[in-house]
């Protein structure tokens, strides 16, 4: 959004006429805000008395070969780059019709008008056809990179888990293992316990010391003690569930949204007050505040809804952070992937979606699952396109 108090300001406006969009808009706006910032303090209770936000997950992560971090840590530096190129550039604004005359300010003769109408409409036309040609552009490469990505640590992790069955039905048939380091290659992260907003005694009861890996005839991990030698199944491992994590990722785009919006708002005012223009904010959004057709206004959500939740979580959160935290360095790799994902944006959007970007990370880290780090970027992107095609003054054009 160009501004935070478009939508909740704009009765305001004297003389203006509010739809029943822009209404609806305005209550939930209101109730995006109230419900994230109780959203807020319940963290922080749950912070001071538990030492930590977020529940830690009984589950390895995602496997990603070194290779393919390197080449998407490179791919998002360039686009990174691109963004911020984008976004400092001087941008050509259109000639006003009223100068053409020679005369600023006067109003060209009716034989005049008439002519530059045309002209005018086909200028939009264009400019509508490039914005639907760029946004094709868009979901291709999207399309590309997560297809590419995806069969890379999809492959990796089959591998991987291969490798770990295999080592362990070695140990059902020997007394004693001939491998001891195999209870350091079943789970790499177990260990990570000391992750931001987390260092508390109370995950180690969530992950033990030991590392879990499956069992071929059984559904629970075997625990492996310090010798490599298998001991009893852990009872309770923690199974995938769709519904948890839904709830988690509704929690976390709470605590980000208020932070991320009011940080947008501040970044908006000095920027109008230093350079005495508005910034421009997420293309998409500009693109749907002009008015087009309802075609491109569908290609726009899916592309805002649906494709960027799927393959910029792929590339930043499971390749970027999961392949760094292969490395062993849990805070470097939280901070630089985050850094990343918000400078992709472009600017001021970058330094906006920080609060958002990090808690992408910190989910990611806690949670250890693609699926609830789409749902928190979901529902964040969802709740702008709702408010911006809420809030546009007339319905658009068939």
């Amino acid at each position: 959004m160009k501004r935070l108090s478009d939508t909740l300001l704009a009765q305001a406006v004297p003389d203006a006429r509010i739809t029943t969009g822009q209404a609806l808009a305005a209550s939930l706006a209101l109730f995006i805000f109230v419900s994230s910032l109780t959203m807020l303090v319940r963290w922080g209770q749950r912070y001071f008395r538990q030492g930590n936000t977020l529940p830690l997950a009984r589950r390895p992560f995602l496997t990603v070969p070194p290779t393919v971090t390197w080449f998407t840590a490179m791919l998002s530096l360039v686009w990174v780059a691109a963004q911020l190129a984008v976004s400092f550039s001087p941008v050509e604004k259109p000639a006003d019709v009223s100068t053409e005359t020679g005369i600023e300010g006067e109003t060209p003769p009716v034989d005049s008008q008439s002519e530059s109408a045309p002209v005018s409409t086909k200028n939009q036309d264009e400019q509508l056809r490039d914005a639907r040609g760029n946004i094709f552009a868009i979901l291709q490469m999207n399309a590309i990179l997560t297809i590419g990505l995806g069969f890379s640590v999809l492959i990796a992790t089959l591998r991987s888990r291969s490798r770990i069955q295999t080592h362990t039905a070695s140990l059902y048939n020997k007394e004693q293992t001939a491998d001891p380091t195999l209870a350091s290659e079943t789970d790499q992260y177990s260990s990570l316990t000391d992750l931001p907003l987390s260092s508390s005694p109370s995950d180690a009861s969530v992950i033990p010391d030991r590392s879990l890996v499956k069992s071929p005839s059984t559904e629970f991990p075997v625990s492996l003690d310090s010798s490599g030698s298998a001991t009893d199944p852990d009872p309770d491992p923690e199974p995938f569930s769709f519904r948890a994590e839904l709830v988690y990722a509704i929690e976390v785009f709470l605590v980000a949204w208020f932070p991320t919006m009011f940080l947008r708002f501040l970044l908006v005012e000095l920027i109008s007050q230093v350079t005495g223009e508005v910034p421009e904010s997420n293309p998409l959004l500009e693109l749907l505040r002009s008015g087009p057709g309802q075609e491109l206004m569908l290609l726009i959500a899916l592309t805002a809804v649906v494709v960027a939740p799927i393959a910029e979580e792929l590339q930043f959160r499971v390749v970027l952070l999961g392949g760094l935290l292969q490395a062993g360095r849990p805070q470097v790799a939280w901070l630089f992937s985050s850094a990343l994902f918000a400078m992709a944006h472009g600017f001021p959007d970058s330094l906006a979606l920080l609060p958002l970007s990090f808690l992408l990370g910190y989910a990611y880290m806690r949670r250890r699952s693609y699926v609830a780090v789409m749902l928190v970027h979901f529902l964040f992107n969802l709740s702008n396109i709702a408010l911006a095609m809420l809030s546009l003054p007339q319905p658009p054009m068939s």
